[in-house]
C-alpha cells in the first residue's frame, strides 16, 4: 500500500505485529464466511484496502468476487435507500473503490432513484446519517462534481433547511416519536432531538461542513453548531455531551464515550466542521482532549467494534492526531487499540466479537458479527490504519475524515 504525504502510522513494534496479525485473522475469517451480517457493500470495501495491504492471490480474488456482488445488491433493498445498509451505502462503495467511468451508468441509476425518492414537498422520514437525509448527503458528496449528484446533494439540504427548528440556543433537528423503534417510544413518547453522530444534530453538522457553499448552509451549520454547545452538561465525569434532548428539557447524563453518541462523535463533527468553515477548532479540540483522560470504567465501552467499541474510539482518537499533531490523541489511539486486540474472543469473528442490539430489543448480546459498523470488518480497518501510511477514506462512510495536518 503506498504511503500519502501527511497520513503516519501510530502502532509499531510487537502492537504493530500483533495488529497485522489480527487483520489477516480477520481477512481469513471472512474469506471462509464465518460470523454474520454480510453485506455485500461492507465486504467490497473492507476487501479493497486489505488488497492494498496484503498482496496475496487469495485476496485479491476475494475482492474480485466482492466486486460481483455488488451491483446485483441494488435489487435487493426493496426501495430501502440508507447509507448503512442500504442502496446509498451500496452505491456509495461503488463509487469509492471503482476506477473513473467503469460504473458510471449503474451510479446515475442509483443518484436518479435517490433523486426520485427526494423530489417531495417535505421530507417524511429520518435525516440522520445511519437511514436518513444526512446518509444521502455522504452518498452524494462522494459522487464528487457528477451533476445528477450535485442536484441531489442540493436537494438534501434543501430538505434540512426546511425541517430544521430555529431555537435561541441555535438550530436542531427532532425527530418524530413515529421514527422510534418501539421501545424507545416508550422512553420519549413526543420524540426527541438526537445528539449522537449516528442519528442526530452532529451528523447535520458535520455534512454541512463538508457541503455547505452557500451563505444561508454556511449559517445553518453554525447555528446547529450553536445548538450543539449549548448542550453540554456538566458535572457528570462520563462526559459532556448527552444521548438526546427528551421533551425540550435538559438532561444531567452524558452519553457513552463512542462515534455514534457521546463526546468523540460530536467533537468530531463540530472540530471537522469548523476547521473547513474557517471557525474556531478549539472548543471541540478541548472536548476531544478531554476524552483522552477519561478512565475506561465510565466510557461504557466493552467490545471492540467501531461503533461504540475499542477499536471505533481508537480509530477517532488517530483521526484526531492526524488532524492536530498532538501527542495526546496518538497515546490514547495506542492504548485503546491495545485494549481492542486484548478483547479477541475464540468465539469472535478473527477473535472479534460485538455487544450488540438486534435492533428491536433495546438489551445488546454478544454477536459474531462481521459488519462494518459494529463488526470484525470495521475492527480490522481501523487496525489497518493505524499500522498503514495511507488515509484511510473509507471513513467517510463515518464522517471521520477530519482534514490532516502538515507533519
Amino acid at each position: 500500500m503506498a504511503s500519502e504525504p501527511g497520513w503516519e502510522p501510530i502502532l509499531d513494534g510487537a502492537l504493530a505485529d500483533m495488529a497485522r496479525g489480527a487483520i489477516r485473522d480477520v481477512a481469513r475469517a471472512i474469506a471462509n464466511r464465518e460470523g454474520v451480517r454480510y453485506k455485500p457493500s461492507d465486504r467490497s470495501l473492507f476487501w479493497a484496502y486489505v488488497a492494498g495491504a496484503i498482496e496475496e492471490d487469495w485476496v485479491q480474488e476475494c475482492y474480485d468476487a466482492a466486486t460481483d456482488e455488488l451491483g446485483d445488491a441494488i435489487a435487493d433493498f426493496g426501495g430501502y435507500l440508507a447509507l448503512h445498509g442500504g442502496i446509498a451505502g451500496t452505491g456509495w462503495v461503488i463509487a469509492h473503490v471503482s476506477d473513473e467511468g467503469v460504473a458510471d451508468e449503474i451510479l446515475v441509476e442509483i443518484d436518479r432513484l435517490l433523486g426520485r425518492a427526494l423530489d417531495v414537498a417535505r421530507w417524511e422520514g429520518d435525516y440522520d446519517l445511519i437511514s436518513g437525509l444526512v446518509g444521502l448527503g455522504v452518498y452524494f458528496l462522494e459522487r464528487g462534481d457528477v451533476p445528477s449528484a450535485k442536484t441531489g446533494l442540493a436537494r438534501v439540504i434543501e430538505h434540512l433547511t426546511v425541517l430544521r427548528e430555529q431555537t435561541p440556543q441555535g438550530a436542531t433537528w427532532h425527530t418524530k416519536v413515529e421514527l422510534l423503534p418501539e421501545w424507545q417510544r416508550l422512553q420519549s413518547p413526543e420524540g426527541y432531538y438526537n445528539c449522537g453522530l449516528a442519528h442526530g444534530v452532529p451528523g447535520v453538522v458535520a455534512l454541512l461542513g463538508r457541503a455547505a457553499t452557500e451563505p444561508r448552509d454556511v449559517e445553518t451549520c453554525r447555528e446547529a453548531m450553536r445548538w450543539l454547545t449549548a448542550q453540554q452538561i456538566t458535572g457528570d465525569p462520563a462526559g459532556r455531551f448527552p444521548s438526546a434532548i427528551h421533551g425540550g428539557e435538559q438532561t444531567t447524563r452524558a452519553a457513552r464515550t463512542a462515534w455514534c453518541y457521546g463526546d468523540p462523535g460530536v467533537a468530531l463533527a463540530g472540530w471537522g466542521a469548523a476547521a473547513r468553515l474557517g471557525g474556531d477548532v478549539e472548543p471541540w479540540r478541548q472536548v476531544a482532549r478531554d476524552t483522552t483522560a477519561r478512565a475506561i470504567e465510565l466510557t461504557g465501552i466493552r467490545d471492540p467494534g467501531m461503533c461504540h467499541g475499542a477499536a471505533g474510539l481508537a480509530h477517532i482518537f488517530n483521526r484526531f492526531y492526524q488532524a492536530s499533531r498532538e501527542s495526546v490523541f496518538r497515546d490514547a489511539a495506542r492504548t485503546w487499540f491495545e485494549l481492542a486486540l486484548a478483547m479477541r474472543k475464540p468465539e469472535g469473528v478473527g477473535g472479534f466479537i460485538a455487544w450488540s442490539s438486534d435492533g428491536i430489543r433495546p438489551e445488546p448480546v454478544w454477536t459474531p458479527a462481521v459488519d462494518l459498523v459494529e463488526g470484525a470488518m470495521g475492527v480490522a480497518l481501523a487496525l489497518l490504519a493505524a499500522v498503514e501510511p495511507t488515509e484511510p477514506r473509507w471513513d467517510r462512510l463515518f464522517q471521520c475524515d477530519l482534514p490532516i495536518a502538515e507533519r
